[in-house]
């Protein structure tokens, strides 16, 4: 835990890096456009059977009447980046191609399901506490260090469990 809250600066810094990166390349309009009303669309499907009103509008989500905006750079694109990088760097062992696969497998299905928990944590958060306390919960919980817990857990799974040395 105490790595965590070390790490959260360096973690916090690169994301807004990231960012700054993303907007001078362009392409942002897709993500708003395209990305964000679909996961509007998951976090409704998450919620809706938990008892929550929802309703999806092509910027984010009503919860229980309350306006959750989905900003382009709330979809975890920079989470991705890190999984990504952290897949490079992670993978050069002497590993076979079949458990490297496997990895990449599990890297792509569990980053989805961390942006799902991430966003549906946040709404709940917003809809429950209101939106100062989302905006805490998600700059410093969701965005940053449930990334980072999720990276720790799925090395240390990987490595323990899937990925199988070359021979």
């Amino acid at each position: 835990m105490t790595v965590s809250f070390l790490a959260l600066p360096v973690i916090t810094t690169s994301e807004h890096f990231l960012t700054r990166v993303a907007n001078s390349i362009g392409g942002l309009r897709f993500i708003q456009d395209v990305i964000v009303p679909h996961e509007a669309k998951i976090i409704a499907v998450v919620l809706k059977p938990l008892g929550f009103r929802v309703a999806t509008t092509p910027t984010g989500i009503y919860v229980n009447d309350v306006l959750v905006t989905i900003w382009w750079s709330c979809i975890g694109w920079q989470s991705l980046l890190l999984t990504l990088l952290a897949l490079v760097a992670g993978l050069r062992g002497n590993f076979t191609r079949e458990s490297k696969m496997e990895v990449l497998l599990l890297a792509i299905l569990g980053f989805f399901f961390l942006m799902v928990v991430r966003l549906v944590t946040v709404a709940v958060v917003g809809a429950t506490w209101g939106t100062l306390v989302a905006l805490i919960y998600h700059d410093y919980f969701a965005a940053t260090l449930l990334t980072f817990f999720w990276l720790f857990f799925f090395w240390w799974f990987s490595y323990s469990f899937v990925l199988e040395e070359r021979s």
